[in-house]
């Protein structure tokens, strides 16, 4: 009784002050306060189990032995340290304030009833034990190999270089392996695995391997790595159990991860590259800047399913590849490469300068705004553009539509369909029998092989035919028409056009316009009609008929050509071979010849050759 009631005085005097130090040895306590107090307590008259109440605005120093140490801290308000160096030692800690346990030796310490409290083992192998703790703690194992297990609240667990054991246990936990092959086990709520200075990771719903070492995971719902100031490569993409960050840190960062997961690039070095991020879609997958931070360069890659990979919403650049499926694919604002692999693919382009390759598949394909390319590849495709384009390519029989901008098209092989739209634009219809209309604009349309039907439309455009029977309108404006290889027919239709019929037997019809008209090797006919036309038959038997107007016809000197000036004002050539001239205008025949047989009236007024 005297005992009791000299401790309890001794414990009220020194806690009126500040306590400096409690500590335990096999033999004594030892009680320090203030700065003249020092009481000493021997160990055989005191209870196993220390308790000391510590008020508000006190600070608590606690020392143990290397023995094991039992200590109950009930804290108002206070500041709690404790300095472990122990086998096996055990802390109650009762504690409004902060209480900081630091471990210095190997054994087991536990921390029960503590509400707020941080434990660091330090160098060695420990094993920490907040279980029975009724809130959430910090353990920090230090070196070493280390087994750490927090309450059933949210803790904060950190094993530390070594083979480290972490056990979550319940509520949302945060787990951190460092470097070491660690065994990390969230247990019960969603459990983030978070690591720092990570040059190098590859991560999936089971383990993490890389720099760090090997990581097991379980229990593990939430990601977050974040890389060194050099040059890092860290892979999410096996992980999909929940949310990941992504955070490259200096240096030029290669990304990789799902649609799970942020994307943060960091500062580049001066003068170097921008960091490169891969995702793997899964279904949908949608890009924005939000989930990018200081990231330029995105490259995506699709599923073998029917992916939607949308990136409207991203700034930078982006590569996306959308693998075997029907995908249905959006660039970004910053410039895109988008292929969509095989399959019957949709693909829109961003506002940058595009380059869009259907691939494999009847695709449907259009550039958006900007200079875009865009290549249909195999299969029966539909390609729309808007924008200052350059080649768009396809092969099959496909239906394109160059809509505004300065596109370049290329049909491939296939039997094509092609409206370029309004402004200047190169067409080039590829093998097949392709239709190709030019639009407004000054166009350059070129069939090529096949026989194709070429409509230049408005303003004054050049027109090739190329090999095949092919069928040209120039449509108003100057238009410029070659036939090429083959039958062709060649179309005025308004504007003075120069129609230029090349190899084969072809067919040039001249409009309201002036036309010069070249007739070229075969058997041609030609046939001014209104407008003050020049024709020239060239080699061949040709059929010539001036129509209205002043015109100049002449046979050429080869084949023998068969002209009528008709009506106007004309001038008429047969040149060399046998011709037949006909001019009801009357008005002058030149270079006769005995072999040529002219009329100024009609062919019945002569019954021979003069």
């Amino acid at each position: 009784m005297l005992f009791t009631q000299w401790l309890n005085e001794l414990t009220d005097r020194v806690l009126r002050k500040r306590i400096r130090k409690v500590t335990r040895t096999r033999r004594r306590i030892a009680l320090s306060g203030g700065r003249s107090t020092s009481e000493q307590l021997e160990s055989r008259i005191v209870p196993a189990v220390i308790t000391v109440n510590v008020d508000a605005g006190d600070n608590l120093l606690v020392t143990g032995s290397t023995g094991n140490d039992d200590l109950d801290v009930t804290s108002a308000a206070g500041s709690v340290t404790i300095s472990s160096s122990r086998s096996t030692d055990t802390y109650a800690i009762t504690n409004d304030g902060t209480a900081v346990v630091t471990d210095n030796g190997d054994g087991t310490l536990s921390v029960t009833g503590a509400t707020s409290v941080t434990v660091n083992g330090g160098a060695g192998n420990d094993t920490l034990d907040a279980q029975d703790s009724p809130d959430g703690v910090t353990l920090e194992g230090g070196d070493g190999n280390d087994v750490l297990i927090g309450t059933e609240q949210v803790d904060s667990l950190n094993g530390g270089l070594g083979k480290d054991r972490l056990f979550g246990l319940g509520e949302a936990d945060i787990l951190t392996g460092g470097a070491g092959n660690d065994s990390l086990d969230g247990g019960d709520g969603t459990d983030r695995v978070v690591e720092t200075n990570v040059n190098s990771a590859t991560a999936t719903d089971t383990k993490i391997t890389g720099s760090l070492g090997t990581d097991t995971l379980s229990g593990v719902e939430e990601l977050d790595l974040t890389g060194t100031t050099g040059n890092n490569s860290l892979d999410a993409s096996g992980f999909t159990l929940g949310p990941v960050t992504l955070n490259g840190g200096d240096g030029n960062d290669t990304l990789s991860g799902g649609s799970n997961v942020t994307f943060e690039g960091g500062e580049d070095t001066a003068g170097g590259d921008v960091d490169v991020v891969r995702t793997t879609g899964s279904g949908t997958f949608t890009l924005s800047d939000g989930d990018m931070t200081d990231v330029e360069g995105v490259s995506i890659t699709g599923t073998s399913g029917d992916d939607v990979i949308d990136a409207s919403g991203f700034s930078g650049s982006v590569t996306i590849s959308g693998g075997a499926g029907n995908d249905t694919i959006t660039g970004a604002a910053g410039g895109s490469l988008l292929n969509g692999m095989s399959g019957n693919d949709s693909i829109t382009g961003g506002a940058g300068n595009d380059s869009i390759l259907g691939g494999g598949g009847n695709d449907t394909l259009d550039g958006s705004d900007g200079d875009d390319r865009i290549n249909g590849n195999d299969g029966d495709d539909t390609i729309d553009d808007t924008g200052v384009d350059v080649p768009l390519t396809s092969t099959s029989n496909d239906t394109i539509t160059g809509d505004g901008g300065k596109d370049s098209i290329n049909g491939g092989d296939g039997d094509d369909k092609i409206d370029a739209g309004v402004a200047d634009d190169t067409v080039t219809g590829g093998a097949g029998s392709d239709s190709i209309t030019g639009g407004a604009g000054l166009d350059s349309i070129e069939g090529n092989d096949g026989n194709d039907t070429l409509n230049g439309m408005a303003d004054a455009d050049r027109i090739e035919g190329g090999d095949g029977d092919d069928k040209i309108f120039g449509g108003a404006g100057n238009d410029v028409m070659l036939g090429g290889l083959g039958n062709d027919q060649l179309n005025s239709q308004g504007g003075n056009d120069t129609m230029l019929g090349e190899e084969g037997d072809d067919t040039l019809n001249g409009g309201a316009g002036a036309e010069l008209m070249f007739g070229g090797d075969g058997n041609d006919s030609m046939n001014g009609a209104a407008g003050n036309d020049v024709m020239l038959g060239d080699d061949g038997d040709d059929t010539m008929l001036g129509g209205a107007g002043n015109d100049q016809v002449f046979g050429g000197y080869g084949g023998d050509d068969s002209i009528n000036g008709q009506t106007g004002k004309d001038t008429v050539s047969g040149g060399g071979d046998q011709d037949t001239v006909f001019d009801p205008s009357k008005e002058r025949v030149d270079n006769a010849t005995h072999d040529d047989f002219y009329s100024l009236y009609d062919p019945s007024d002569f019954d021979d050759d003069v």
